[in-house]
């Protein structure tokens, strides 16, 4: 993404979805924060603040999902296992709402947590879910809103 854009001034007015659920995924890690039992330091991801900043100018759409290291959608993002790559994932879809807020862009935050093959499934039962998507579809918004008061009101109020 970095070396895409930056620079490119025929990219200056491209649109950007985060779907950083699979970046996670990719780097089977979080970064920038202390989640990941991997990371030592937030000088181990040294490209973070650059990429960020790019995200933060070209976003428009947040597909609010929390991976983890070993997938693009952990089984149930309620599950206290799961505490610090929600945690990340919150800090990481943050930064740019607040970024959209500043500059009074009008963006969207979707919950994106998939039934299977996304979702995880319960051994042996051919594919049964291990939450109830919906319920977890909400949850998810449910914290966006409540820890981004400010977003959701000015969401509301453009509306």
């Amino acid at each position: 993404t970095r070396d895409i854009l930056a620079g490119q001034a025929d990219l200056a007015e491209v649109k950007l979805n985060a779907d950083l659920s699979h970046w996670v995924c990719a780097l089977e890690r979080c970064w920038g924060t202390a989640c990941s039992w991997k990371e030592q330091s937030a000088k181990v991801d040294p490209w973070w603040p650059e990429v960020l900043a790019l995200l933060k100018k070209h976003c428009y759409m947040i597909h609010a999902r929390v991976g983890w290291s070993s997938g693009p959608q952990v089984a149930d993002p309620r599950a206290p296992e799961y505490a610090g790559e929600v945690a990340a994932h919150l800090y990481y879809w943050g930064e740019i709402i607040k970024a959209q807020v500043a500059a009074g862009r009008a963006s969207i935050v979707e919950p994106e947590h998939g039934p299977w093959p996304y979702q995880q499934s319960l051994p042996d039962t051919n594919t049964a879910p291990t939450a109830d998507i919906w319920e977890v579809n909400n949850y998810v918004m449910q914290l966006v809103r409540e820890r981004y008061p400010e977003w959701v009101r000015e969401a509301e109020a453009a509306a």
